[in-house]
């Protein structure tokens, strides 16, 4: 213990007097890998039924990283999502693109978006529809259209025609909701 504080005293007045300085270019590429002095930058994926990175929102999702852009193309897609990173979702206008969880309203099997804790999500110009909330402890359902425990904000987005038996037909919230 006594030979560990003296080292350690050692060692910071080593660092004071300037007896060590931090390596700089072909030094500090020795130590570090250039991969990892890069800072990584968002990507902008895009979903559409044929010609686009994707054709479903769920498989964008899952291979997206945390901060990237998912651009949605003004069509309907039909699909339940769950989204566990924070992401930006852009499509082409409420009246253009539209999110519903079933073809026809009143038979889906679960909501239109379930948006997880710890994450920062931004939505803008769309249509969230047809979603039915799944019934949970005592048949009780809630969220029909989206189930929000992150981040979110909704922009230009329509929240209609969602079922639930309880509350929060249109949304339900734990999180916290800017619009």
């Amino acid at each position: 213990m006594f030979w560990r504080k003296i080292l350690h005293v050692l060692v910071i007045s080593i660092l004071l007097i300037g007896g060590f300085t931090a390596p700089s270019g072909a030094e500090a590429s020795k130590i570090l890998p250039k991969s990892s002095l890069a800072k990584p930058t968002a990507t902008t994926h895009t979903v559409c039924a044929s010609g686009c990175d994707f054709s479903s929102i769920q498989v964008a999702i899952d291979a997206a990283s945390a901060g990237d852009t998912i651009n949605l193309a003004g069509e309907i897609f039909t699909e339940s999502i769950t989204i566990n990173k924070s992401l930006e979702f852009i499509g082409a206008g409420a009246e253009n693109t539209i999110v519903q969880a079933a073809t026809i309203p009143g038979i889906a099997t679960d909501r239109v978006i379930t948006v997880s804790g710890g994450v920062d999500v931004n939505i803008q110009g769309l249509t969230l529809r047809y979603g039915k909330a799944k019934p949970g402890m005592f048949e009780i359902s809630f969220c029909g259209g989206v189930s929000n425990e992150g981040d979110l904000i909704l922009s230009q987005v329509a929240i209609t025609q969602n079922i639930s038996n309880e509350v929060g037909g249109g949304i339900c919230n734990s999180g916290t909701l800017n619009y």
